[in-house]
């Protein structure tokens, strides 16, 4: 059940992660226009508080991670079970930012489903 925990939260941070650091650039592009030179972008991009935000999420996940892979999982079995990230990462992104969820998404978000369940099976 803590294996479970881990997993989940990590894959939470890692789609909030990628959710804020969208954010961030979205903001970024509206303090520094495409036509800035770079530096410029990158200067108002690490200025977000989004970028802070997704920075965070991606530390804790990593620490999750650590104590996951320290605690004696097997490798293996628990990265797969990081594919969880995906579902999470179509619902969220469909509900923040409007993406379509197509027939097409649907079949490959099941496919993912079936894996976890598989490897979670017990038997």
């Amino acid at each position: 059940m803590v294996l479970i925990a881990l997993v989940l939260g990590i894959s939470i941070c890692l789609v909030g992660a990628q959710i804020f650091l969208k954010l961030a650039l979205g903001f970024a592009g509206e303090r520094a226009p495409k036509e800035a030179s770079l530096p410029r972008q990158i200067g108002a991009l690490l200025l977000t508080p989004h970028f802070f935000a997704s920075t965070i999420a991606l530390l804790i996940g990593g620490f999750l991670w650590l104590f996951l892979v320290t605690s004696g999982a097997e490798l293996s079995f628990v990265y797969p079970l990081l594919s969880v990230s995906y579902v999470l990462m179509m619902v969220v992104a469909h509900f923040v930012f409007g993406e379509t969820i197509t027939m097409k998404k649907l079949f490959g978000t099941l496919v993912i489903c079936l894996g976890i369940v598989v490897l979670l099976w017990k038997g």
